[in-house]
Parts: C-alpha cells; structure tokens; sequence
C-alpha cells in the first residue's frame, strides 16, 4: 500500500481497514511509483536485465533472509526470458 499508494492512502487503511476507500484516487498520490506493477517486500536478493534488439531477459537472484531457518546461505536462481 505504501510504495503504491502513499501515506494518506496507508493513513486511511489503518482507520478503516477498506482497501478499496484507501486506494481511492483522492487518496492515492498517482506520482508514487508509476512504473511499477509489482512489488515483493517479503522477497530479498537482486535482479539483472540483459536486453538486445530480440531478447529481454531477467535473471532473479534470491537470497533468504538473515532470520530464516538456514544454517548456510544459498542462492536460488530462475531466469524469466
């Protein structure tokens, strides 16, 4: 809600618990991050784009929180072409 919306639209949220009224446009600072569709706060790690004139390719690299269960740190990684 907050790197989305704002803090007004949060505000809101947290008086009426009605995500809908808090995201209203009166609310909601349109400015805030536009370019982003998606955002994954529980997530940790890094991306890397590898673009040329017929590929764009992402490789994601997940690294598991310093709280987790894991005794050793391990990398996942996934590539979305």
């Amino acid at each position: 809600m907050l790197l989305h919306h704002g803090v007004r639209a949060c505000l809101e949220y947290d008086k009426s618990r009605d995500p809908k009224k808090a995201r209203a446009l009166s609310l909601s600072n349109p400015n805030l991050s536009p370019h982003l569709s998606f955002i994954d706060m529980g997530g940790h790690g890094y991306a890397t784009v590898r673009v040329t004139a017929n590929v764009f390719e992402t490789e994601f690299v997940c690294i598991p929180a310093l709280w987790s269960a894991a005794k050793e740190a391990t990398e996942a990684r996934f590539v979305i072409a």
